[in-house]
């Protein structure tokens, strides 16, 4: 009987003790945060304009891959045999350059994407470690690692803010 009052007022006393050091944490919706930093607009602006003019480029190869295509059904019947080879050939060409600028277009954009994503993760790392120092957080999850939270735990509209200084 002694042994189970001992390890009763133990597990209660370490209990105890863990409610009141667990008492400093808090939980970001990162997800959340990225989506509302007025950064992220801006960053989707000036990668629209660094990939405008390659995009442009693209869009006119591949009208002229389509007017020719157009040009070759339509005149076909009308066509000597080397003209017809002759574009055919062009129309391969630009099949194949098409191809190749668009896959490196579609490769360049995700890579200065994801360059861009990374800094701001950075951001939001330094920001989420400025309010918990600020607001005395011992320990800060992810709202997606967790089952269920409180809301009022939930420091996001905090980390917005920061970042939005």
């Amino acid at each position: 009987m002694k042994k189970f009052i001992k390890a009763t007022a133990l597990a209660l006393t370490l209990g105890a003790s863990f409610t009141a050091s667990a008492a400093g944490y808090a939980v970001v919706d990162a997800g959340k945060i990225l989506q509302q930093l007025p950064q992220r607009e801006a960053i989707g602006k000036r990668l629209n304009e660094e990939f405008q003019t390659r995009a442009v480029e693209l869009n006119k190869l591949q009208a002229e891959l389509v007017s020719l295509n157009k040009k070759r059904q339509r005149d076909a019947a009308l066509m000597t045999p080397q003209e017809q080879t002759k574009l055919v050939r062009k129309l391969e060409e630009l099949d194949v350059q098409l191809k190749l600028k668009g896959r490196a277009f579609k490769e360049d954009q995700q890579r200065r994407g994801q360059e861009e994503n990374n800094k701001l993760l950075v951001l939001l790392q330094h920001a989420i470690e400025t309010v918990s120092k600020r607001e005395g957080y011992d320990l800060v999850f992810t709202k997606q690692a967790v089952l269920f939270v409180d809301p009022k735990l939930d420091i996001s509209d905090k980390i917005i803010q920061e970042l939005s200084k």
